[in-house]
């Protein structure tokens, strides 16, 4: 259904794109100059999926318009300069929201941080212990790591060679760093098939998993056992208990303002930082790095080689591969 209000200068156009199914519904908004025409902002509504109510569009150029129909000026305009504004397809809009991204080798959230909880621990010492116990567990699993290098460059692990990879792997000081090292020994172990999903695929969701749980480990590392309790109030001092929080320095950790307001529940977010960890938390985040060091071990288990060719890529050619007649 295409409308037009038609005044001396086409100041404003509005057009509706109904699907047969009526659900999907788009607009556009035009502002126009007394001579000139200029496409301001645009907006796209499918069932729950909604565009940024302005999408700012540059670079499209600018007509003359005239006080002749504002039909033909629409027309003339959307031919000209081939601008599709929306199109239709048995009921659903071609502009769509990119595609979800599939399930990774965690589930969508595992690595998000927990909840801050309105009570921590009555005493510190299980925090302590937790955070401590957790540390520890993640130097395991950059140990459990850091054997990828050394397949990856193919040394005898009992030789030179393996020794002397262990050294420079180590000798990088950041995890980020790390992994890009391994990311490269990948491309040169697999070549020439470091781009092949079934190859390529596994070690991308590894790293996005390491990478993930890494911030979790930051955060314990350089997090403050912080006990939180009112220094007077009507009913006398509250006491809220012990947690983890971030040093009030690590700008990366803490808002610049507090996130509470009167209507919130939540007295705690008066505080800035960005999370507030319990020893309950922390255990929970060791059994994730627990979690993580076994699929480093279960990935290892597939990328050894016979001749030269990695197993993966002699699996995917049985498999494709017509068995020969008898």
């Amino acid at each position: 259904l295409w409308r037009a209000r038609e005044t001396s200068h086409l100041s404003t156009a509005s057009f509706t794109g109904i699907s047969p199914s009526g659900r999907l519904k788009s607009f556009a908004a035009f502002w126009l100059g007394s001579t000139r025409f200029n496409l301001s902002t645009l907006a796209l509504r499918l069932g729950t999926f909604r565009l940024p109510d302005e999408m700012l569009c540059r670079g499209w150029g600018r007509v003359q318009s005239a006080p002749y129909s504002s039909i033909h000026a629409l027309g003339d305009f959307i031919f000209r300069k081939a601008l599709v504004v929306a199109c239709f397809r048995h009921g659903k809009s071609a502009m769509t929201s990119k595609k979800p991204k599939p399930e990774g080798l965690f589930p969508t959230g595992f690595w998000d941080r927990p909840i801050s909880q309105k009570l921590g621990d009555p005493n510190p010492i299980g925090l302590y212990a937790a955070v401590g116990h957790a540390l520890s567990e993640w130097e395991m699993t950059e140990e459990r790591l850091s054997a990828l290098c050394v397949i990856f460059s193919e040394a005898n692990a009992a030789g030179a060679v393996a020794v002397a990879m262990r050294q420079v792997y180590g000798s990088i000081e950041s995890s980020v760093g790390r992994r890009t090292a391994l990311t490269k020994l990948h491309e040169v172990y697999f070549h020439p098939y470091p781009d092949t999903p079934e190859i390529k695929t596994p070690f991308t969701q590894l790293m996005e998993g390491f990478s993930s749980a890494a911030r979790l480990r930051d955060d314990l590392a350089h997090g403050l056992v912080t006990r939180i309790e009112t220094v007077a109030s009507s009913d006398g001092p509250r006491k809220y208990g012990c947690f983890l929080c971030p040093a009030d320095y690590n700008t990366g950790r803490n808002y610049p303002y507090m996130k509470w307001d009167s209507d919130d529940d939540d007295v705690l977010k008066i505080m800035p930082g960005k999370y507030r960890y319990t020893a309950n938390d922390v255990i929970n985040i060791v059994q994730q790095f627990n979690l993580l060091r076994d699929k480093i071990v279960e990935y290892i288990d597939t990328i050894g080689k016979f001749n030269g060719i990695p197993n993966i890529i002699l699996e995917m050619k049985s498999r494709t591969t017509p068995p020969k007649d008898e």
